[in-house]
């Protein structure tokens, strides 16, 4: 009997079930693979509400958060619950945010306390530098010009005026070590503007967690996050779609065969099987996670 349990045998049922011969392992099979392993993680989250299901989780070991950043895992794909550890020995969930929201909310990043948010950004370097250097301005009336310490070979990270963050280009501009302001400031106003030498950065499109509060020391984070499902090929054999739901994941390869081959009828035809098994699995992983509870009416 002909079933469905890796690589080599899903490409044969997409063969078969296409009645293309030519449709070989290698050729075609291996586009409609890829396109059915991301339509089904895209439409996992779609039809549970932004969750990923039980089959999606990988776990993020402890890891000791340095210089106010935490690496990103290679597969990550999206987060289910993170925690951070004081250090001695209480636990609070970390609540995910927009970077940009952080870095509105907590501009300052210099040492603050125990995180309490949590997002990922793509960083300057793969870990940011410590925000230690910093230049603080009393305005003057009208003022306009302010000397940077260090001289053009400071790089701007941040500029506040009053609080309020200033756009480059637009707000202010940098030339030979000179901060000008595009309008004058008011007698009394603050003007905040951190920096870091160039040596305490690197070229790099690193994926970091950044934290706000701004860690005040090296904390602990660990947790559950969704993770990017492996590409079925000749040498990876096996992933968690073509083991707990290989019904579903052959639907998802006709359909981008249909597309393949133009055939708007195979594509209907297979989406009506498609719809159902997706469901079905989105529904038995609310079943495994909420069958067993009851519900409950918190007062206070």
């Amino acid at each position: 009997m002909s079933t469905i349990v890796d690589y080599n045998s899903l490409t044969q049922a997409i063969t078969d079930f296409t009645h293309r011969s030519d449709l070989a392992a290698g050729v075609y099979t291996d586009y409609f693979i890829q396109g059915a392993i991301e339509k089904i993680q895209n439409d996992i989250f779609a039809e549970n509400f932004g969750n990923g299901i039980q089959f999606q989780e990988n776990s993020y070991p402890p890891t000791v958060i340095t210089n106010g950043v935490a690496p990103v895992p290679n597969d990550w794909l999206a987060p289910k619950l993170m925690t951070v550890s004081d250090g001695s020995g209480d636990v609070f969930t970390l609540i995910w945010k927009a970077a940009a929201w952080i870095y509105d909310q907590y501009p300052v990043r210099q040492a603050e306390g125990l995180p309490a948010y949590i997002a990922r950004d793509v960083s300057a370097g793969s870990v940011f530098p410590t925000y230690s250097n910093y230049l603080s301005f009393t305005c003057t009336a009208g003022q306009t010009a302010f000397t940077l310490t260090g001289g053009p070979s400071t790089p701007v990270l941040f500029v506040s005026l009053a609080g309020q963050v200033m756009v480059p280009g637009t707000d202010y501009t940098i030339a030979a070590g000179v901060l000008t302001l595009g309008s004058g400031a008011v007698a009394g106003q603050t003007l905040l503007i951190q920096y870091a030498p160039f040596e305490n950065l690197t070229a790099s499109n690193a994926s970091s967690f950044i934290f706000a509060p701004y860690p005040d020391s090296a904390y602990t984070i660990q947790g559950t996050y969704y993770q990017n499902c492996p590409m079925l090929s000749s040498t990876q054999a096996t992933n968690w779609m073509v083991l707990n739901c290989p019904t579903l994941l052959h639907a998802a390869c006709m359909i981008k065969a249909g597309e393949f081959l133009l055939n708007d009828q195979m594509v209907a035809r297979w989406d009506t099987l498609y719809q159902p098994r997706l469901i079905a699995l989105v529904n038995r992983d609310k079943a495994e996670r909420w069958g067993a509870s009851t519900m409950q009416i918190e007062l206070g």
